[in-house]
């Protein structure tokens, strides 16, 4: 069990998940739990308002001590390639609370759907390692798509953004 210095930074989509469906009870279930664990954790909000890679920067700062912790990507396969982007070339791994759509990289490595068991896995520290592809300077975990399926998620996208 780790003690209460090792960080665990939580990433997510407000718009997404927990927060977009007013679960706010399960989101301080997981917070309880993982601070339960020995974790110190700290949330931090993707939106279009936070320059994301200054927040990447200012989470890999809180993680540069000897004992790494964990950085949660709590969204769809687009929110974990962003965050997994960042931490590819450290030694600090990655924990997936899946909240996507299709959850493509959580299904493929037996990470359960139900949020709170997934928190648990993380919790426990439960790690594997992935390979990861690079297209276009873009890491991809899972698959990469051509034609009109990107198409089609990015117009779903765009529309539950703005929602």
């Amino acid at each position: 069990m780790p003690d209460a210095s090792v960080p665990l930074s939580i990433i997510y989509n407000p718009k997404s998940g927990f927060h977009a469906n007013q679960q706010d009870a399960l989101y301080k279930q997981l917070i309880s739990l993982w601070s339960e664990a020995g974790f110190n954790v700290q949330s931090f909000a993707m939106n279009h308002e936070v320059d994301f890679h200054q927040m990447m920067a200012q989470v890999l700062s809180r993680h540069q001590s000897i004992s790494h912790g964990v950085v949660v990507a709590a969204g769809g396969d687009g929110t974990l390639n962003a965050v997994a982007s960042y931490l590819i070339h450290t030694s600090i791994p990655m924990g997936i609370l899946p909240l996507g759509t299709f959850n493509y990289v959580a299904r493929v490595l037996n990470i359960p759907l139900d949020l709170m068991e997934a928190a648990h896995v993380i919790a426990q520290g439960h790690m594997s390692q992935v390979h990861v592809a690079r297209v276009n300077q873009h890491i991809y975990l899972n698959n990469a798509s051509l034609g009109l399926y990107p198409l089609f998620i990015q117009a779903l996208r765009n529309k539950w953004w703005k929602a």
